[in-house]
């Protein structure tokens, strides 16, 4: 649900007290993004236990055994109590217990914010919390989580739930779809034109994905994307075979923390009229660098390309000495291009975009590769793979300050002096007789 659809009251609040007035549970955690966003729900249930007469008549609750602000036990008259206690995110759960017994329920509110979502390595650090920190913490026999929030990031650990078969999840929306205001989620509360209203007031401030987010739960349901639909242009038939000076920008993904990441290497053809076409991509996910190094060199021979380029520093130091060595044992050169890597992705990927979007790039509509591709571009930057980006965007910067394609003429200069080399290579033909 979206931030005005009451989530929090109807669940983090209501469904809480309900399964606590009726004993259903008894120890619960209520965890927020932060402690203090934690706290702000558990007030909101104190307040209800100590304001709502007919609550405290119907349950017959006697009162706090303990008010604190992290902290809450509740005593019925006839002596049963519960507890419910607040954390933030990444605060210590690992053992918590009370009169003997684990957390039996677990409710998780808005878990993810906007900073935090779009660095990886913040993202796989609280789903690694969530799945060896909290999980194991509840109770065997009774434990149960509920997780609540909106969408932030294909990525995200509430879409990992989502897509995950381990969890029964439900994704509603304020409507159907950015343009289709069909299947209304509550239009006694927001009406039509109430959300149309709305999403003016987001169109106009330049950030229409951001009512995509918060109304939709789809933060790549985006109206002004990075990469833009138009600006995938189909290869036709004779730029299939306009001859072209082939590059490989290449994004690794070497070490076992970045298991999950793939490997991608990105093929692109530039020809005489100052178009690159997209003819090829390789993707792998392995750290074994001997496979990723066959891969390239399987591109080579496909491809001929003038140059590699990719990502300098770490990479650079890790992969080049056993590139180069692999050249000599092989007997094929190729140039490498490489370039420091700059954190902020859309500014690295800043060249191939400005280059879609003057109508620069070509793609081969039809290769197996290219849906998932186009996929994976139309979600930046918040989707939730990068690598092909990462690869697209490497090429897109070399190709900024690498060379023309050859002419057909060049071509077929190049082909007279391959033939003739072959020709006296031997040693066997004299060079002015032939003979």
């Amino acid at each position: 649900m979206n931030i005005t659809h009451a989530k929090t009251t109807a669940i983090t609040l209501a469904y809480t007290l309900c399964c606590l007035m009726f004993r259903v549970k008894q120890h619960v955690v209520i965890i927020g993004n932060n402690e203090d966003t934690a706290i702000g729900h558990l007030a909101h249930i104190r307040n209800e236990i100590s304001e709502n007469p007919d609550l405290k008549d119907v349950f017959e609750i006697n009162g706090f055994d303990k008010e604190g602000a992290t902290e809450l036990i509740v005593r019925f008259n006839d002596g049963y109590r519960f507890r419910v206690i607040a954390k933030g995110a990444k605060q210590k759960v690992r053992g918590i217990n009370w009169m003997n017994k684990r957390p039996d329920l677990v409710v998780i509110d808005d878990l993810e914010d906007d900073e935090a979502v779009m660095n990886k390595e913040r993202r796989d650090s609280l789903r690694d919390w969530v799945l060896t920190a909290v999980l194991p913490g509840l109770s065997r026999i009774s434990g149960q989580i509920r997780f609540v929030g909106t969408i932030l990031h294909e990525d995200s650990m509430l879409m990992t739930t989502i897509n995950s078969r381990a969890w029964v999840s439900k994704l509603y929306k304020a409507h159907k779809s950015y343009d289709n205001f069909s299947e209304m989620l509550w239009p006694d509360l927001w009406s039509e034109s109430a959300l149309r209203e709305i999403r003016q007031v987001f169109i106009d401030t330049g950030n229409p994905e951001g009512y995509s987010q918060e109304y939709l739960n789809d933060p790549s349901d985006l109206q002004n994307p990075y990469f833009r639909d138009e600006d995938f242009i189909p290869m036709d038939e004779a730029e299939h075979r306009v001859p072209k000076t082939y590059y490989v920008g290449v994004d690794f993904a070497l070490s076992d923390k970045t298991y999950s990441d793939f490997t991608v290497m990105c093929v692109g053809g530039y020809d005489n009229d100052g178009l690159l076409h997209i003819v090829d991509e390789r993707s792998l996910r392995t750290a074994d660098t001997k496979v990723i190094v066959d891969e390239l060199f399987s591109i080579i021979g496909r491809w001929k390309p003038d140059t590699l380029i990719l990502e300098g520093g770490i990479i650079e130091k890790a992969i080049l000495p056993i590139l180069q060595l692999e050249m000599r044992k092989r007997n094929k050169w190729v140039g490498i291009k490489t370039y420091t890597p700059v954190l902020d992705k859309t500014m690295r990927a800043n060249a191939i975009q400005q280059r879609m979007r003057s109508g620069g790039v070509r793609w081969d509509f039809d290769a197996p590769w290219f849906e998932e591709h186009r996929h994976e571009l139309r979600t930046f930057p918040r989707g939730k793979k990068k690598d092909k980006v990462d690869a697209i965007a490497w090429l897109g910067r070399g190709i900024d300050e690498l060379v023309e394609a050859p002419s057909q003429a060049d071509l077929n200069e190049e082909a007279y002096w391959q033939v003739y080399e072959d020709t006296f290579s031997d040693g066997h033909q004299d060079e002015i007789t032939g003979y």
